[in-house]
């Protein structure tokens, strides 16, 4: 640890201009150790713009507080505070390439709750008036909320994108942003409720705020924050239901007609979820964000799968990646019902700890439709205590009955059985 502290420090001296050795590295007739006196990255010392960028988060998510404490002998840190001009500069003065958000409510309401070491992380949902009643004391938002007070998260705020829902969150005491309009490609359901989000996530990053983004189909049972590894620029939920899928497996293909070279390798990472993640204010998520927002608007295409394209590909041809670093965070923590009910609601060690056991932080019910039965479910089971509260469930969609989404030899397995999709 003293070595990486080491690293930072050694980072900080560039940062703050302490050393003037630095001056060695600028070419013949330079303006010294550019780009951090106000010169722009790239010139005078010899490192372009990309390498700095890469150096100084790396510094950031080794040593935070070592980094934070050069950055504040630097002057006050461009951008390194929440409301200090993040939309200038990152923690390491690297412009974020989009200008800070003018939104006065927004600025309010991040600086009412900002939390986490440093003020900028902040907690969100984004939600319409299909989810909650007018008084706010009735609907599958509220049982969201619910869950989020109860589990001592303090730095939340909701995103109301009508004004219904901000009525009701101003009923109940929820601090809220009502949002400004988003057109994309979308329909008005779900998923395209769900694509307006990386817009708004923009103007979040643009103000220097690190999010944690839910969808309102999570239960949050304990503060998700003490879990967060912060050691990358994005940190989610995978969809996957085991550990190879979710870190990435490597497929063998076979191709018989290439004789001595016939089979080949390749990889596959499940998709991480893009209801539930936490991503750091930077220009590389900016123009995550930014490529993401683009295609929704242009593409009717459903918001993961652009989401999970944009986060994971590479450079090639005229598309140009942001090089986010990925973090699948820990699939016991921040679960998925898939691997909830297929899995671990079998598990004796996922009781509530005055029953001997373990819960998670967040379940998102993304695998399946009757979501908000399932979700007081999962608060009777982790919060009452009711140990056979998950029981009735079938590990898939399909119920008692026949619905037009189960086969009828699927129906006629029976509930809940293990390992079976019913």
């Amino acid at each position: 640890m003293a070595a990486l502290t080491l690293v930072a420090a050694l980072l900080g001296a560039v940062l703050g201009n302490i050393s003037g050795s630095m001056q060695s590295l600028a070419p013949p007739g330079g303006g010294g150790v550019g780009g951090w006196a106000g010169g722009g990255h790239g010139e005078g010392h010899g490192f372009s713009a990309a390498v700095l960028d890469r150096l100084c988060g790396q510094a950031e998510q080794l040593c935070p507080e070592a980094f934070a404490a050069a950055v504040a002998r630097k002057g006050g840190g461009e951008g390194s505070g929440a409301g200090g001009g993040a939309g200038a500069g990152g923690g390491c003065g690297e412009p974020l390439g989009v200008p800070e958000s003018q939104d006065a409510d927004l600025r309010a309401v991040l600086e009412q709750v900002g939390g986490g070491p440093d003020g900028r992380d902040v907690m969100t949902a984004l939600s319409n008036k299909a989810l909650i009643s007018a008084d706010g004391k009735y609907g599958m938002l509220e049982t969201f909320l619910t869950s989020v007070k109860r589990a001592g998260v303090k730095n939340f705020f909701l995103i109301a994108l009508d004004d219904h829902t901000a009525n009701a969150m101003r009923a109940i005491g929820v601090p809220y942003w009502r949002a400004p309009d988003v057109n994309t490609q979308g329909a008005n359901d779900n998923h395209g409720i769900s694509a307006k989000k990386y817009k708004l996530l923009l103007e979040i990053l643009s103000l220097g705020y690190n999010v944690l983004l839910s969808d309102a189909d999570v239960v949050a049972l304990r503060d998700p924050f003490p879990e967060l590894i912060r050691d990358s620029d994005v940190e989610g939920m995978t969809d996957a239901e085991d550990a190879l899928r979710a870190r990435g497996e490597t497929i063998v293909m076979d191709e018989p007609e290439m004789g001595w070279s016939r089979y080949v390798y390749t990889n596959r990472i499940w998709a991480m979820n893009s209801g539930t993640f936490y991503v750091k204010s930077n220009a590389r998520t900016v123009h995550l964000m930014q490529q993401i927002h683009s295609r929704l608007v242009s593409e009717e295409a459903w918001d993961q799968a652009v989401f999970n394209e944009e986060l994971i590909r590479p450079s090639y041809g005229k598309h140009r990646s942001p090089q986010c670093s990925v973090r699948v965070a820990e699939m016991r923590v921040f679960a998925n019902s898939k691997f909830l009910f297929k899995h671990v609601r079998y598990e004796r060690k996922d009781f509530p700890p005055a029953l001997g056991g373990n819960v998670p932080a967040l379940v998102h019910v993304n695998f399946h439709p009757d979501k908000w039965d399932r979700m007081k479910s999962v608060v009777a089971r982790y919060v009452e205590g009711q140990r056979k509260a998950l029981d009735p469930y079938p590990i898939g969609s399909c119920a008692a009955v026949c619905t037009p989404d189960c086969k009828p030899e699927c129906i006629a397995s029976n509930a809940g059985r293990r390992g079976r999709f019913l």
